[in-house]
C-alpha cells in the first residue's frame, strides 16, 4: 500500500514524503525502512501522546 501511495505522490509531483508510525510498530517501520525511508527522529504525538518514528521516503 505504501508502495503505491509513493508512486501516486510521484505522479502528483511530491519529491519527497513524510511518513510516520507508532515507535513501537515495528512491522509498520519494517515496510517504512523497506521503501527507501531514512528515519529522521521520533517525536511525542500531540493527538495521542504516543512516541511516533518519523521518516523521510523519495518518490522515485
Amino acid at each position: 500500500m505504501l508502495k503505491l501511495a509513493l508512486t501516486k505522490a510521484k505522479e502528483l509531483g511530491i519529491k519527497k514524503a513524510l511518513v510516520t508510525a507508532d515507535e513501537d510498530n515495528l512491522a509498520s517501520r519494517k515496510v517504512i525502512e523497506g521503501n527507501g525511508g531514512m528515519f529522521e527522529n521520533i517525536v511525542m504525538g500531540k493527538v495521542f501522546p504516543n512516541p511516533i518514528a518519523r521518516y523521510w521516503v523519495r518518490c522515485e
